[in-house]
């Protein structure tokens, strides 16, 4: 397989960190469509994206250690068949907690795949070049945020939000699918010293780097994930323009 496969190979990775991501804040854009339809507070529709985001960082990290000893293409179809039930469930639910349910499914395959997806494009080219592949693969949670968040908000707005669900699910049934069929197996997995592996998070500087990401990200989409109800219910905006406001956000 040559150098232009590998990275085409990169870019169906980064499609599915696009849908994983796209999944994570889509609630973002529907939180007026999902307080009525659940009939809660606006507050308790951020509770989904919270939910999501800590399975994320708790479940994930669990779930990734149980799969250490599949390999990576094995490993990601299974965490994006999970993830696709999660998505479903969502796309069904029928009450809050069945939805709230949804959320930490998916978030739990989330992080793990996120892992896994960069560590396998990292395999897949020659050592000067895995910054370049994380990288591609990467984009697609930049891409999430620019075009995956107002294009389902604008199917949950024309056609209903559990449609949007169900587009992001088709979405990541189709990679998974050409996964399936384009990916090439990996080896096995090397054995991992465990106790070595834990020594890490002795470095202060790895815990520095933590809180810094989390004051940043935390801080960013703590007023990112409230974008619909602030500006229809605050500033006044109509719906209709709110799709396009994550676009201008991210520009800025």
């Amino acid at each position: 397989m040559n150098k232009e496969c590998f990275y085409a190979i990169d870019y169906l990775l980064a499609l599915v960190i696009f849908c994983m991501t796209t999944s994570e804040f889509m609630v973002a854009g529907m939180m007026n469509e999902l307080v009525l339809a659940f009939q809660v507070s606006v507050s308790s529709i951020g509770y989904l994206i919270s939910a999501y985001a800590g399975a994320m960082v708790i479940g994930g990290p669990i779930l990734t250690a149980i799969l250490l000893r599949m390999r990576s293409k094995q490993a990601l179809l299974f965490l994006m068949f999970v993830f696709l039930i999660g998505q479903l469930l969502g796309a069904i639910a029928w009450n809050y907690n069945i939805m709230m349910i949804s959320r930490i499914i998916t978030g739990i395959a989330s992080a793990s795949a996120f892992g896994v997806a960069i560590s396998f494009s990292a395999t897949l080219v020659h050592s000067d070049s895995r910054g370049k592949a994380a990288s591609i693969v990467l984009a697609g949670l930049m891409f999430a945020t620019v075009l995956g968040l107002p294009i389902t908000t604008v199917i949950s707005q024309y056609f209903g939000w559990r449609i949007s669900f169900g587009a992001v699910s088709v979405l990541v049934l189709v990679s998974g699918i050409m996964i399936q069929r384009l990916l090439p197996s990996s080896s096995n997995k090397e054995q991992l010293n465990w106790k070595d592996e834990l020594l890490r998070f002795k470095n202060i500087h790895l815990w520095a780097a933590y809180v810094t990401s989390m004051f940043i990200i935390g801080g960013t989409f703590a007023a990112f994930s409230y974008f619909t109800p602030i500006f229809t219910n605050v500033t006044g905006f109509s719906s209709a323009r709110t799709p396009s406001f994550p676009m201008i956000l991210q520009k800025e």
